[in-house]
């Protein structure tokens, strides 16, 4: 529905917010630049997803086809409205719009942006809502820079509070780009906020809408996605024989849903294993496969752990995700003491010899890998890298890490980094593994200048092949299906060929039935998107995942390690009827008469059994791969007839068309709001300040004095602190004075 009110724009001075009331009057700028007749830019030659007519409960909250009533414009030198095909106005977004919103913002510190009221009548107070706005961008900084700190972002306002929703997706000069997030009503009005729109620039901004994203809003949206996706037509032919019931059970998805494990656990942790085996058909090792643990001194390995996960994961076939090769934010501390000169003891022949090393020891179980992880938030390893024009400090500097890549000697270390990962597996005839980046704030607000339109920048010049998410979520409405397929579509979109991988995936919610369904909420936007590729949990069992996690503590699926019992969110994801165990696994039974007969079933990809007369055999429904040719090998026990052992039973493609048998959801119990118990000392972890949805954030000091609106920015290019530092010792006698 379009919401109409009167249309505000105005410039006042340094003020940064300013919301529209029903009692506010503005004149609008009569004083507004006159816009030079721009050059006729080219259509769009990807397709658009038209998200208005897929996306169930859409509220267009005004998509300035009248005017931009009721949007209200800070710091603006222009705003206003423009027709279609006015001197300077680009192509519109989707065929038929008649116009969009042309803004330039004042030259005037933290202040341009756009508000716009959207009634509490609305809402339904506590539903999330994702929150879309597409903005044409100009080349500039936004645009040129790998992590900017200028870019236009989404936040919002309920009861007084504001809080961010999201940033955006791509960030490609002269194109449209997607703006995605997610809102939370708390009853009252809501106030959207368009925020730092470029000083001096102009921009154009368009199709700004909400969608109500319940999880029963998503299941309906999502589940007969799954349904066309991952679902297959089998029929299977069974000959005469002894007349008998027929029940075929799925052993194995063929779908990526892993889970991370320590090494120390699977000795220590009696029934872990068999838990994990039962639920999971992929794993990641958490951290004891990094550099820094498997060689803590330069020539001393530590290889024991990372090879424990590597063999469970060897002995049960499970595929092992290759994390990490190489680290952003941490190499090991020896590093930094080494020369950069390219000789046989530099920090180039040290990271060529890591980068062998790992490859040559878990390549042959390895589906894909993280070539560098968190490579938008640290720079370790490009200050340990000088790269000049003339090669010095480059990796090139070493001639064997380039031996035969066809690579400049001044190749960015980062760019060299999938380039030679590519390289080495291809020489083992593994060259067409993934080769992800891997990053945090990808899927939630983190700040203006965190998100998945770093990754999407960076693509073209590192060159993987894949976008690994890691989906450490906050409070579970935080998350939203409908945003995160926005975010696959745009990205993937933007860079032909790649795909997404959900990579650490976990809600961090001390509501445990919300908790449940923020898991549930990932999992159905993971397995209902073509381009995501898997899903891998992380803090599923909380005493399983590292040190760096504490601040995170309430994401665990488990009451605990010792009864390894599922808490209400476990029930949800792996349960008996839950989501890996019931919603997305087929079974099917049916009665065979003594002639023989035939089954016809819409079946989950993956490995089945089929049960008939005290025997089994054994089937693949696969996605890519003609299904099973020949007869079913029966096993059965000793002494059966005949007519059991002999019985002849193949899977055929289906001549006639197969009912489509919908996924069914997990039961939600009635919901009764969960009261956390107060944390006790060394459970809670630090806070990270930086998750807009930390429970336990501090509240804001309203006795402290506002922020100097004139104060310097933040150095956008000083060094991130080292993660991996100790803590400060407590005891530490004070500094001289």
């Amino acid at each position: 529905m379009a919401l109409k009110a009167a249309l505000l724009i105005c410039s006042l001075g340094s003020s940064a917010h300013l919301s529209f009331a029903g009692s506010l009057r503005g004149t609008v700028n009569t004083d507004a630049r006159q816009q030079q007749p721009g050059r006729k830019l080219p259509p769009q030659s990807l397709p658009v997803p038209a998200y208005e007519k897929i996306f169930p409960g859409l509220m267009v909250v005004e998509n300035f086809e009248k005017g931009a009533e009721g949007w209200v414009a800070e710091c603006a030198d222009v705003a206003e409205w423009v027709q279609v095909g006015q001197p300077g106005v680009p192509p519109p977004r989707t065929p038929g719009t008649k116009g969009m919103y042309r803004f330039t913002g004042a030259n005037q510190p933290l202040c341009s942006s756009l508000n716009f009221v959207v009634p509490g009548a609305n809402f339904q107070p506590g539903e999330a809502y994702h929150l879309a706005a597409w903005v044409y961008l100009p080349q500039y900084d936004c645009t040129d820079e790998i992590t900017s700190l200028k870019c236009p972002y989404l936040k919002y306002q309920a009861d007084g509070i504001e809080d961010g929703a999201g940033t955006l997706l791509t960030r490609i000069p002269n194109r449209w780009n997607a703006m995605s997030g997610t809102v939370v009503s708390q009853g009252g009005d809501l106030t959207i906020l368009i925020k730092q729109l470029p000083m001096g620039t102009t921009v154009y901004i368009d199709d700004v809408w909400l969608t109500n994203c319940s999880l029963d809003n998503f299941r309906a949206y999502s589940l007969p996605k799954i349904a066309d996706l991952r679902k297959r037509d089998v029929a299977l032919q069974i000959g005469p024989g002894i007349a008998g019931q027929a029940t075929i059970t799925m052993t194995r998805h063929e779908y990526p849903f892993g889970a991370t494990l320590a090494s120390p656990d699977l000795d220590n942790v009696a029934g872990l294993a068999d838990l994990f085996l039962q639920h999971f058909n992929a794993i990641t090792d958490e951290y004891e496969q990094k550099w820094p643990q498997t060689e803590p001194q330069q020539g001393q390995f530590a290889w024991d752990g990372g090879d424990a996960i590597y063999d469970f994961a060897v002995q049960n076939d499970l595929g092992m995700r290759g994390h990490d090769i190489f680290a952003e934010g941490g190499g090991p501390d020896w590093l930094a003491n080494l020369p950069a000169d390219g000789s046989a003891n530099s920090v180039q022949a040290a990271i060529w010899q890591r980068l062998n090393d790992y490859i040559e020891r878990y390549d042959k179980h390895v589906i894909n890998y993280d070539v560098v992880n968190e490579i938008t938030h640290f720079n370790k390893m490009i200050t340990l890298l000088p790269c000049k024009p003339n090669g010095e400090g480059c990796m090139c500097q070493y001639k064997p890490a380039c031996a035969g890549m066809a690579l400049a000697i001044n190749t960015p270390w980062w760019t060299w980094a999938w380039a030679a990962t590519k390289h080495v597996l291809t020489l083992r005839g593994s060259g067409n593994k993934g080769l992800y980046q891997n990053d945090y704030c990808t899927a939630s607000f983190c700040g203006a200048p965190n998100g998945i339109s770093n990754m999407v920048r960076l693509q073209p010049i590192v060159g993987n092949t894949g976008y690994g998410n890691q989906l450490h979520q906050g409070l579970a409405k935080g998350t939203c299906g409908f945003d995160l397929h926005m975010r696959i579509d745009e990205s993937t979109r933007a860079t032909p060929g790649t795909d997404w991988w959900f990579t650490e995936f976990d809600i961090n919610d001390p509501d445990v039935l919300l908790r449940a369904d923020g898991y549930e909420m990932g999992y159905l936007a993971g397995f209902s998107h073509p381009k995501n590729m898997g899903i891998t949990l992380w803090g599923w069992a909380k005493e399983t995942v590292a040190f760096d996690q504490d601040a995170r503590p309430y994401t665990s699926l488990l009451d605990s390690l010792d009864t390894l019992q599922f808490n209400p969110a476990g029930d949800r994801v792996l349960g008996d009827d839950g989501l890996l165990q019931s919603t997305f696994k087929s079974t099917y039974t049916q009665a065979i008469p003594a002639t023989g007969g035939t089954m016809l079933m819409n079946l989950f990809k993956g490995d089945y059994q089929v049960a008939l007369g005290g025997c089994t055999a054994n089937f693949k429904v696969l996605s890519d791969l003609p299904l099973q040719a020949g007869n079913l090998k029966w096993t059965c026990p000793a002494g059966a007839p005949a007519a059991a052992t002999a019985r002849v039973a193949k899977i055929v493609e289906p001549t006639v068309p197969v009912k489509k048998v919908m996924p069914v959801p997990p039961p939600r119990p009635d919901y009764v709001p969960y009261v956390p118990p107060p944390p006790t000392s060394g459970s809670q972890g630090t806070n990270s300040g930086g998750d807009p949805y930390d429970p336990y954030a501090a509240p804001a000091d309203p006795y402290a004095p506002p922020a100097d609106p004139y104060a310097a920015p933040a150095d956008p290019y000083a060094p991130p602190a080292d993660p991996y530092a100790p803590p400060a010792d407590p005891y530490a006698p004070p500094p001289p004075q």
